[in-house]
């Protein structure tokens, strides 16, 4: 569900993998590995505290083979029987599947007694973002499922060693609709493009994406493009925009959004085909006026006409 909140795409790239219509690509990553590494280290320290707090600790396995039923049941065990952490609380929920770095007991009374369990993640990041967010609310449904009560706050031990506390109910909403449209984008499957994202840096199929970019002249393949922007400019940066009809004027701007685009898209046509085009009909010149009498009373509007070159400067 993480990568569907940071890619739609993705997650079509995904089903076509189980489908088998798509080979899995290898990527060999160092930074990604160098950051597991430091994420499991981060986890064992929070571990190493609760030890040396005195604190009561069962850790649940998978095993070998992987068993998530066995580890669910286990983790389920450990809840009823009061553990002070649970570390890898492992849940499943139909076909969810979820593990939390750790559960926390807390003074409360629910199904279980007079305790319950809030979840805590460590994460590296600096600050809270969606993914925490959604992995979080997902454990406390499961918690809720079993203790008869959801949890208050949600934990999250940031890179910087602050743990920050998130209130379930501020972003419990926002939780179901995103799962919601999760679950319809696997059961219906819709057409998705590859648009550039700030998880393409970390994306195991950002190659097959920067084919079909060059491949479609893209304007996902500059850098300075997101989501957005990229969606934007496909629409009207591209051939057809290069022969549109000439944008309205807008006062006291160097060039319109669209005009700006067209000539983007001209210079990158030069330098993707070969040759300059034959013509660069539709980019007009764009008369300038330093001040609008309307706006400016009492000074004399500059209605002289300045080179583009000259007015970037």
């Amino acid at each position: 569900m993480n990568d569907y909140v940071e890619c739609p795409h993705l997650t079509t790239l995904a089903l076509e993998v189980l489908r088998r219509e798509r080979a899995r690509p290898h990527v060999a990553d160092e930074q990604n590995e160098l950051l597991r590494r430091k994420a499991e280290a981060h986890e064992r320290a929070r571990l190493e505290r609760f030890r040396t707090e005195g604190r009561t600790i069962v850790q649940i396995g998978l095993g070998e083979p992987w068993d998530f039923d066995a580890a669910a049941d286990r983790t389920v065990e450990a809840m009823r029987a009061g553990a002070e952490v649970i570390s890898q609380a492992t849940f499943v929920d139909g076909w969810w599947r979820g593990r939390a770095d750790f559960l926390l007991k807390v003074e409360r009374a629910t199904r279980l007694g007079s305790w319950g369990y809030e979840p805590l993640d460590a994460k590296l990041a600096r600050a809270e973002k969606p993914p925490y967010v959604l992995q979080l609310c997902f454990y406390s449904d499961c918690v809720a499922a079993i203790q008869g009560l959801t949890p208050e706050h949600m934990h999250v031990l940031l890179g910087i060693g602050e743990q920050r506390a998130l209130r379930y109910d501020d972003f419990g909403a926002y939780y179901r609709r995103v799962k919601a449209g999760f679950e319809t984008a696997i059961a219906s499957p819709s057409v998705t493009e590859p648009y550039p994202v700030e998880h393409c840096g970390l994306c195991e199929f950002r190659g097959v994406c920067g084919e079909r970019w060059e491949a479609e002249d893209h304007l996902g393949k500059s850098r300075t493009c997101d989501a957005t922007t990229s969606r934007s400019c496909a629409t009207r940066a591209c051939r057809p925009s290069l022969h549109s009809p000439s944008p309205r004027r807008v006062r006291r701007w160097s060039a319109c959004p669209l005009t700006r685009s067209r000539r983007s898209a001209t210079r990158r046509r030069c330098s993707f085909h070969a040759g300059p085009p034959a013509t660069q009909t539709g980019i007009p010149s764009i008369p300038i006026r330093a001040a609008d009498s309307s706006y400016c009373r009492g000074r004399r509007p500059a209605t002289r006409i300045r080179p583009w070159a000259a007015h970037r400067r």
